[in-house]
């Protein structure tokens, strides 16, 4: 009985409500284990809207201490050995 999957809502109609919950990541998320249907109408919303990353910026170089305030150096971080 646990593997039954109710065919009685049409695809377009399970894909009107996923749109209405489209912001909702983790709802689109349980949603599409529901069944293939179900996936298919998550799946084209999930992937209509890919974010990329902006590329990677190195922001502070600890081997470089000029970059570093000097309020924030302790004089052990400063002896060298």
């Amino acid at each position: 009985m646990a593997n039954v999957v109710c065919q009685c809502l049409p695809y377009d109609l399970i894909a009107r409500v996923m749109e209405i919950c489209r912001d909702d990541y983790g709802l689109l998320y349980e949603c599409s284990l529901v069944s293939w249907d179900f996936n298919q109408a998550v799946t084209r919303i999930l992937y209509s809207r890919v974010v990329l990353s902006p590329p990677f910026r190195l922001v502070l170089d600890l081997s470089d201490t000029s970059s570093i305030p000097v309020s924030s150096l302790r004089g052990s971080a400063l002896q060298t050995i």
